[in-house]
């Protein structure tokens, strides 16, 4: 319609009722879909409020019973939000506690709860806490050490950096390569942020006792 600026008012008007008779159904419908969109957003904003709140609430009821023992049952607990607010942190978190539990009595099930807390977490360090302790737990299965390497070298761990090379470091140890385990502690003291300066002596004390045996040994071989 750029040419109507060349028209007479008549024409111009006789224009816009033919444009409004041809496009009229179009733009009532495009109104209707509009404002059902504006509503329909309303009342999923609204949904979503509502499954965070009852997730929360259901987690906080997780954290008061483990509060009172650590190994209280919480498996139907942890069910009703994996099942019901998967699409909620709550859930995750939930299944991070549960798997800490599990770690006590087997370590297969601990996996499995870690490996859905993997493939859910939206939180960053929820997700990193999983990781880590999944490959803790594989550590503590036979024949494991160099796969755990492999699949930690692969994940950008930056902001919990030290955390990943402590566990590099544990598995190293556990291949009988001291070198590699030594450098590995001393990254992750490097690594280790003002707030968590105070984990230096747990580093040193893993990176000393690696010396001593490495020295031990030397000693006996020679």
């Amino acid at each position: 319609m750029a040419d109507d600026i060349f028209l007479t008012p008549e024409e111009q008007d006789e224009r816009a009722k033919k444009w409004l008779r041809e496009n009229g159904p179009a733009i009532a419908i495009g109104i209707v879909l509009g404002l059902g969109g504006i509503y329909g957003y309303d009342e999923y904003r609204k949904h979503q409020q509502s499954q965070a709140e009852e997730a929360s609430y259901a987690y906080g009821q997780i954290l008061e019973v483990i509060q009172e023992s650590d190994l209280t049952d919480i498996t139907s607990q942890v069910e009703t939000l994996t099942a019901d607010y998967a699409g909620t942190p709550f859930a995750s978190k939930a299944m991070l506690l549960k798997a800490k539990q599990l770690s006590l009595t087997d370590v297969d099930a601990a996996i499995e709860a870690l490996d859905w807390v993997l493939e859910n977490a939206e939180e960053q360090p929820v997700w990193h806490a999983a990781n880590i302790r999944r490959a803790k737990m594989l550590l503590s299965k036979e024949g494991q050490a160099q796969s755990v390497i492999a699949s930690l070298e692969k994940v950008d761990h930056e902001g919990y950096a030290s955390h990943y090379l402590e566990v590099v470091g544990d598995a190293y140890v556990q291949l009988g390569e001291d070198e590699q385990a030594v450098a590995s502690y001393q990254a992750a003291i490097d690594a280790l942020t003002p707030a968590d300066a105070g984990y230096t002596r747990i580093l040193t004390l893993k990176q000393n006792g690696v010396r001593r045996a490495e020295s031990n040994a030397d000693n006996e071989s020679s």
